[in-house]
């Protein structure tokens, strides 16, 4: 897997570009702190969007889920660093983001499985 960091001044048009792209893939969403290790917030939660404000300052939040039920908005305030993760194929299967006090949130993405029903019978 290889990471490429986006430049801040990219931030706004590559976060909207990849929401969008990516909009509904499945988040397993990760928090790693330099303290308190590694934890997982959320797991398999469709991605709703990515927001960031278009003039460069201010908090990157990440919203996943739907239903009101289960859904997550999670905020990283004080973004430092942005890196896109790419397979070695150089297919985009996630972000990563640094935020000033050193704790970095992973964004994991795997695509939906279809839901196609055929004669009655869901094909995944």
């Amino acid at each position: 897997m290889n990471n490429r960091e986006i430049p801040r001044r990219e931030w706004s048009s590559f976060l909207r570009g990849f929401s969008q792209g990516h909009e509904d893939w499945l988040v397993t969403l990760r928090i790693v702190s330099p303290d308190f290790g590694s934890h997982v917030q959320a797991r398999d939660l469709p991605l709703e969007g990515i927001v960031f404000d278009p003039e460069g300052s201010g908090p990157i939040s990440l919203h996943l889920g739907r239903d009101p039920e289960a859904n997550l908005e999670h905020e990283v305030t004080h973004p430092t660093h942005v890196w896109v993760r790419l397979s070695d194929e150089g297919a985009e299967e996630g972000i990563e983001i640094e935020s000033r006090d050193g704790i970095r949130t992973i964004a994991e993405f795997r695509s939906a499985p279809p839901t196609e029903t055929v004669n009655g019978i869901l094909h995944l």
